[in-house]
């Protein structure tokens, strides 16, 4: 790996936005000629023309659309736990009963009648399995919708987290949950950190540490997600043959190393194995962590003085 990835850059103006992937194209809606005595009111419809599209469009969401359940989803978004358990256990029984209806109807005998009970309450059993297996899923979904409903997702709590994972009876640790936990601290963390050359505003740790805390996602996942998001760099970095959008990327890896270790504090020491997935030395990490801290410190700086 080339080890300029963490060698301080100068900054040159950002063309391109590394993780941008729901860009937001307003609308406009442009006047067309008319005559003088019909001006003002053009102006006007236009005007209100516009405040319609923002209240219908909106800003997209950079966790994307709110997703569908589908037609069984929806049956198990319907049960809390409890109840799923009770049905779950009439469901068996009035299989069982009717294996053993069928087959002693049809066979004469107690035997066939055990037999058949086995055959349906085998069947019913898997039925029951496949439904709760899918709980982890319709509350990853549903903690998909909660997240994307807030145009500030820092304002997300966590008391609303866990409502979902009570409702559901579900584990962060339960894989289809899990990977939405993930996803979804990921996205936040790419939307946050300026992309290419642009500097930090200063906010970007305290906004992360805010979102992570409400997820409730374990400080090792939110590690391999930073160190993913380091790996999407250095692919991009990789593939582009451009001068500036290379330096850009390395700005980018700078920014990530520098937030990344605020977020985590002393735990970033083992958290973040930027020297084994990287191939970087204790000295390019703190010249990153100083580079940024410098620029940083910079921005406020000129923002007191034209304040």
């Amino acid at each position: 790996m080339d080890f300029s990835l963490v060698l301080p850059t100068s900054s040159s103006p950002s063309r391109h936005l590394i993780f941008s992937p729901f860009k937001h194209t307003p609308i406009r809606v442009q006047s067309l000629k008319a005559p003088r005595t019909s001006l003002r009111c053009r102006f006007r419809l236009s005007a209100a023309a516009e405040v319609e599209e923002t209240v219908s469009f909106g800003k997209p969401s950079v966790f994307g659309l709110p997703k569908d359940l589908t037609a069984p989803q929806k049956i198990v978004d319907t049960l809390p736990p409890r109840a799923r358990l009770a049905s779950y256990v009439v469901f068996t029984g009035a299989a069982l009963a009717a294996g053993f209806g069928l087959g002693f109807r049809f066979g004469g005998s107690q035997a066939t009648g055990i037999g058949g009970a086995a055959v349906l309450g085998v069947a019913a059993g898997a039925a029951v399995y496949s439904i709760n297996s899918g709980v982890p899923e319709v509350a990853a979904l549903n903690l998909h919708n909660l997240v994307t409903g807030y145009d500030d997702p820092t304002e997300l709590k966590k008391e609303n987290v866990e409502a979902i994972v009570e409702k559901y009876g579900v584990s962060r640790q339960d894989e289809a949950f899990r990977e939405e936990l993930r996803d979804l601290y990921s996205r936040f963390v790419s939307s946050v950190i300026p992309p290419g050359a642009e500097n930090l505003k200063g906010n970007e740790v305290e906004a992360i540490i805010k979102f992570k805390n409400a997820l409730g996602i374990d400080d090792p996942d939110a590690a391999s997600v930073h160190m993913e998001i380091g790996r999407h760099i250095f692919r991009q970095r990789l593939e582009t043959g451009d001068r500036e959008a290379n330096a850009e990327q390395r700005r980018a890896f700078q920014k990530l190393v520098y937030v990344s270790t605020l977020v985590f504090g002393e735990a970033s020491k083992f958290l973040l194995p930027w020297k084994r997935i990287f191939k970087v030395t204790d000295a390019q990490v703190d010249i990153a962590i100083r580079d940024n801290a410098q620029r940083l410190f910079a921005v406020k700086l000129n923002s007191v003085g034209r304040g």
